[in-house]
């Protein structure tokens, strides 16, 4: 049974109230002192451990050759992707959303640097003379190429998914519809009206904008300069990060379902099939002569080990013989093996002397002669 209340409580008397105060503060200090202990190692922000951009110093590396003749030019670790080139330089994507920038290194060989730091996700990159122009899930910016403060093309315009450029023109995919603005900025232009930006990859060649539709699993084009648009080649069912590239008179494409590299004459005739490759990831190039492309570690070599850090990976080849970075001549025929040294391939470029690629699963970027 409880007790009931006292009917007549004492006072409160002056050493009651002071030794209550005492306790009072000595408890407030102790949970001051174990909230500073247990947060004063957190990194500095809002309240949250806040992403941080790649230091490119931290990821330089002087030209490392390896046992398939390929040399290491940066080691940026995951997270990397989007490797494009122009006659000078690497570029690609280093992390997302808050911590998402755009490096480049040399060619041949030296210093990684920082051409952006960004605060969304990096959808595309295009270097031109002077500008490297970038596109992100928060718009449209340029950067100077020997470095600067960027400079912001668009003003307003949101979840940029895709874009190409000509020697005046950026275009790009952004709901709803595909526009196009001047390089120096200016009011966009839409050309093709969509309810949803439902666009995997855009390309621009001979006047011509070629647009990769997952709406109708399709690659329609345009005339940049107006007329009638119409659809190219049908039942591509493509996904996003493939690219549509162009060499002499045909147009080069990856579909994804009962997947292949496909290729069409941009004149007309029949879709050709160039090869069907097993594990591919994100990124192809062509060359006058060959198209290459990335596979997984399921399809290299044969029993090999590769000790990277802490990770292992065992690879198993096939029949095919096609496994880590991979060419086969345009026309079609068998695929020969550059390196076996790959993991998850997520770009590739490709110049006169050599072949490029970044390996997301490793963390570097690597160059080899493309005449193996």
């Amino acid at each position: 049974m409880l007790n009931p209340p006292n009917p007549n409580p004492r006072p409160p008397t002056p050493g009651r109230i002071l030794r209550r105060a005492v306790v009072l503060a000595a408890t407030t200090l102790c949970l001051t002192l174990i909230l500073t202990a247990c947060c004063g190692s957190c990194p500095e922000g809002d309240g949250d451990h806040k992403a941080r951009h790649l230091d490119p110093e931290s990821v330089s590396t002087a030209p490392e050759e390896r046992a398939d003749g390929s040399v290491i030019l940066s080691k940026p670790g995951s997270g990397s992707h989007l490797l494009t080139s122009d006659a000078k330089y690497l570029y690609w994507a280093s992390g997302f959303r808050e911590s998402a920038q755009v490096l480049r290194v040399p060619k041949k060989g030296g210093k990684t640097r920082s051409v952006a730091e960004l605060s969304d996700n990096v959808t595309a990159i295009l270097p031109d003379k002077d500008e490297v122009y970038i596109s992100t899930w928060g718009g449209i910016i340029s950067a100077p190429r020997a470095g600067g403060a960027p400079r912001t093309i668009t003003d307003g315009v949101r979840n940029v998914y895709a874009m190409t450029m000509d020697a005046k023109y950026l275009y790009y995919c952004a709901s709803p519809g595909i526009h196009r603005i001047k390089k120096t900025g200016g009011t966009p232009k839409k050309l093709v009206d969509t309810e949803r930006c439902l666009v995997a990859n855009l390309g621009v060649h001979d006047g011509q904008l070629y647009w990769i539709d997952n709406n109708t699993k399709a690659i329609a084009r345009l005339p940049v300069a107006g007329g009638k648009g119409e659809v190219f080649a049908s039942d591509i069912f493509p996904s996003s990060g493939k690219p549509i590239l162009f060499q002499d008179g045909y147009a080069y494409f990856y579909r994804d379902i009962s997947t292949a590299f496909l290729r069409k004459k941009l004149d007309g005739g029949e879709v050709e099939q160039i090869v069907k490759p097993r594990g591919f990831f994100t990124g192809f190039a062509v060359d006058d002569r060959y198209l290459y492309y990335g596979t997984g570690w399921a399809n290299i070599g044969s029993n090999v080990e590769h000790r990277v850090g802490r990770r292992v990976y065992k690879s198993q080849g096939h029949k095919e013989g096609a496994g880590g970075v991979v060419r086969v001549p345009l026309a079609g025929g068998e695929p020969v093996v550059l390196s076996d040294l790959a993991g998850q391939v997520r770009g590739i470029a490709v110049d006169k002397k050599n072949v490029y690629w970044l390996d997301e699963d490793l963390g570097i970027i690597v160059k080899q002669p493309r005449r193996k």
